[in-house]
């Protein structure tokens, strides 16, 4: 199944999202292929992302949890700390 995801504030590489300038932290977005049944967590482990570093995960415009089991054609969206330390 596909999904659309998108990270914002979160590095790809290992690297934390706070070595990054303001200019670099952009909106990243694309299509995933995931298998039926997977979770949140199976896409931040599929991604390499920092887990600790995830501020906020929404599934649908909703407030979700790592658990959340994911349909076909789910927008899902990460977003690491805003502002502050």
């Amino acid at each position: 199944m596909t999904i659309e995801v998108s990270v914002v504030g979160l590095a790809l590489d290992g690297q934390p999202a706070s070595s990054y300038s303001v200019a670099q932290e952009t909106e990243r977005r694309w299509h995933v292929q995931v298998r039926d049944g997977s979770t949140v967590q199976h896409v931040i482990q599929r991604l390499s992302l920092a887990d600790s570093e995830i501020e906020l995960v929404l599934v649908n415009g909703r407030h979700a949890d790592r658990l959340t089991v994911l349909n076909d054609g789910d927008a899902v969206a990460f977003t690491g700390q805003v502002c502050g330390d």
